[in-house]
């Protein structure tokens, strides 16, 4: 049971990350052939608006104005693709992770009878 458990996750985990590479692989291609299309763009944030989003929330507020639009950035155009490929490639090296925890039958200890004479 021990070894077809393993074998499965290493097999997931390979087969999880080529569709990952292919599925990024097909949008970097599909965002480099349609690049001259619309695209969704934010404006920066200029140092203006940046003093008037700290004076309504303090500096805490800007900072996490900037994280939401970093995490948003990365679903959008070639950064999709290489999100993609990483989360593709980290998910397949927890299977290969769970895998190796995976312990082979043949390497467990066996429990040893006790010495004959001696009651237990």
């Amino acid at each position: 049971m021990h070894r077809s458990a393993r074998r499965t996750l290493l097999i997931a985990g390979l087969v999880i990350w080529l569709a990952g590479l292919l599925v990024a692989t097909l949008i970097y291609v599909w965002v480099a052939v349609h690049s001259g299309d619309a695209q969704l763009t934010t404006l920066p944030l200029g140092p203006h608006d940046e003093f008037d989003i700290e004076r309504l929330g303090g500096r805490a507020t800007v900072y996490a104005v900037r994280l939401n639009r970093w995490l948003g950035s990365l679903w959008h155009g070639r950064t999709l693709a290489y999100t993609i490929a990483g989360l593709s490639t980290v998910a397949a090296a927890i299977c290969g992770w769970i895998a190796d925890g995976v312990a082979d039958p043949a390497t467990l200890p066996t429990p040893e009878a006790p010495p004959a004479g001696r009651p237990d």
